[in-house]
């Protein structure tokens, strides 16, 4: 069962590691003075889509950060030493362009559990597979956990049993 030390190091460094390789992603487009003005568009949109899910791990890590006070844990900005890459991290930190590789990375960590992926979602996550090391971890089963253990906390939001004690750093 996850313990809280790992969760109050795993959720916020998650999202913090997310959002920057979301903005580096966004910014990576640059423009270029040959671009037609449908290309401008397109990038237009894709690089508000992309700030628009950075600005929303943004809420995320701030909910996991009130969620940590709550129960009385630190603020925490912390992160594993690099390279980092444990069962709670989507896939390696690295900054990188948007490609397509990049992009199906982002679309495996954020989507939900799917058994029965089609063949578009089969080929996304083989591809996102060749790009890291393995299949990237989803952000989803993190949050189930973390959901699971808030669901135990007693009315005074103290955890209970030997597994649910918030250890200090």
């Amino acid at each position: 069962m996850l313990r809280w030390r790992s969760a109050a190091a795993a959720a916020p460094a998650v999202e913090h590691a997310l959002m920057t390789q979301y903005l580096y992603a966004a910014f990576s487009l640059a423009e270029r003075p040959d671009d037609t003005e449908e290309h401008n568009a397109a990038r237009a949109r894709w690089r508000g889509t992309l700030i628009t899910i950075a600005r929303q791990e943004m809420g995320h890590l701030a909910t996991v950060q009130n969620l940590l006070r709550m129960i009385g844990g630190p603020v925490t900005l912390d992160r594993e030493d690099y390279p980092f890459r444990t069962d709670f991290y989507p896939f390696h930190f690295r900054l990188e362009p948007l490609s397509k590789d990049s992009l199906a990375k982002y679309v495996v960590a954020e989507m939900p559990e799917n058994d029965a992926p089609d063949a578009e979602l089969r080929q996304i996550l083989q591809r996102a597979e060749a790009a890291d090391v393995g299949t990237p971890n989803r952000v989803g089963a993190l949050y189930r956990q973390i959901i699971d253990l808030v669901a135990t906390l007693d009315d005074d939001l103290s955890p209970r049993g030997p597994d649910l004690t918030l250890d200090p750093a």
